[in-house]
């Protein structure tokens, strides 16, 4: 397929369609959504429209490498979040403490990886 308008349009429902049908399971199962959603289900769709474009296997590893160091802070973001909010914290606020910490822990993870 040569037309970038119509691939863009294909890799925008087929992604959509998988977060849609993530977050309807977790609100049926949110133990059950929270485990596919931890899975790396949009790294692998990624990878996958990576792929489909023609991008280079050094360019896919550089991604994936980008995913490994947002695991650390993306990490603790969660832990934060679901420790704040198991505690009755007002959401937004939970939300942006664990923003600040994402963003600071990332700043470090990046200023050792460089």
């Amino acid at each position: 397929m040569s037309n970038p308008a119509v691939q863009l349009v294909i890799k925008m429902v087929v992604s959509g369609v998988f977060v849609g049908l993530i977050s309807e399971l977790a609100k049926r199962l949110p133990r059950v959504g929270g485990l596919l959603a931890a899975l790396p289900v949009i790294s692998l769709l990624t990878i996958f429209w990576l792929l489909v474009d023609q991008q280079t296997n050094t360019q896919i590893a550089h991604f994936i490498r980008g995913i490994l160091f947002g695991l650390i802070p993306t990490s603790l973001f969660l832990l934060l979040l679901m420790f704040l909010l198991e505690r009755n914290a007002q959401f937004g606020l939970a939300l942006a403490i664990s923003a600040v910490v994402l963003i600071a822990v990332w700043l470090v993870v990046r200023a050792i990886a460089s």
